[in-house]
Order: structure tokens, then C-alpha cells, then sequence
């Protein structure tokens, strides 16, 4: 039997600098962001605020492409006017295909991995009501990212 010892371990441990808050004594988590809005939308938001974000994209399927690796898939978004998005995914991720069609609207959610692709973690038809709230989110998502940018100024 092997036997440890712990006389290291206690003596690391009591110089773990706390936290900025009374009663932490770990430090606070990175949060992470969801937002809801049209291609050009996201993609406002991808270039100003540089946190971790899932956004959920609901537009136009412009076309579907296989992609440059085995399972791999594209598919270029875009809304009535505006930018293109394209969007990644892999056919080995639990995705319906049956449902993208060009033409189709549909919602995308995803990570951006550079200037205007997105990686794809589910996608699905968009529904009415979705289709209905995408200004609102928009409005929503404008708001909540010029407060959180207005306040990391500040600090």
C-alpha cells in the first residue's frame, strides 16, 4: 500500500488567492450567452462582443453543400436581403436532414468559429411563432449586448 503525503497538499492549498466577492473562494465562472436574431444580426454581434456565445440563427437555406471532410456538411444561410452565413455541421451529430431544403427557413443554433461560419449543434424547421418573435429577439439581443459591452466600460 502506498502512502501519501498530504502535508504538500494543505500548505498549496491555503494560498489560493480569493475571490474579489466576501465568502467566494473559488473564482466565478465564465458565463456563457445565447442570443436569438437574423443572419446580419449575429453576425453584428459576432464581431462586437468577443464572450462566449451559442446564437440561434433562423433564416433561409440558400443552398446545401457536402462538405471538404467525410460527414462533414454546409449549408449557406441568408435572410431576404443582407449577408450569407454559412453554417457547419456534421452528419454524424444527431441532425434530420430530411428537413433542410433550399428555400427552407429554418433555425440553426450554433457557435461562430470565424468572421461568418457558424458550427451547427442543432438544427430544425423554424416555426411561425419563431418566425413571428425574430424582431423582437433581435431588439432583446441588441439591448442585452450594448448593456453588457456599456458595462465591462465602466470597470
Amino acid at each position: 500500500m502506498n502512502s501519501f503525503n498530504t502535508s504538500a497538499v494543505s500548505e498549496s492549498t491555503q494560498n489560493v488567492p480569493l475571490d474579489e466577492n466576501p465568502g467566494r473562494s473559488t473564482p466565478a465562472p465564465e458565463q456563457t450567452y445565447f442570443f436569438t436574431g437574423t443572419v446580419e444580426r449575429v453576425l453584428a454581434w459576432n464581431r462586437i462582443f468577443k464572450h462566449p456565445c451559442y446564437f440561434e440563427v433562423i433564416a433561409y437555406v440558400l443552398s446545401l453543400q457536402e462538405g471538404e471532410l467525410n460527414c462533414h456538411k454546409t449549408i449557406l444561410l441568408k435572410d431576404k436581403k443582407g449577408p450569407i452565413l454559412q453554417a457547419t455541421y456534421y452528419s454524424n451529430y444527431n441532425i434530420d436532414e430530411s428537413v433542410i431544403r433550399v428555400g427552407q427557413m429554418l433555425r440553426c443554433v450554433g457557435y461562430m468559429t470565424g468572421v461568418n461560419t457558424l458550427t451547427a449543434v442543432s438544427i430544425r424547421s423554424a416555426t411561425s411563432d419563431e418566425v413571428a418573435a425574430l424582431k423582437r429577439f433581435c431588439y432583446i439581443g441588441d439591448f442585452t449586448i450594448s448593456g453588457l459591452i456599456n458595462g465591462e466600460n465602466k470597470k
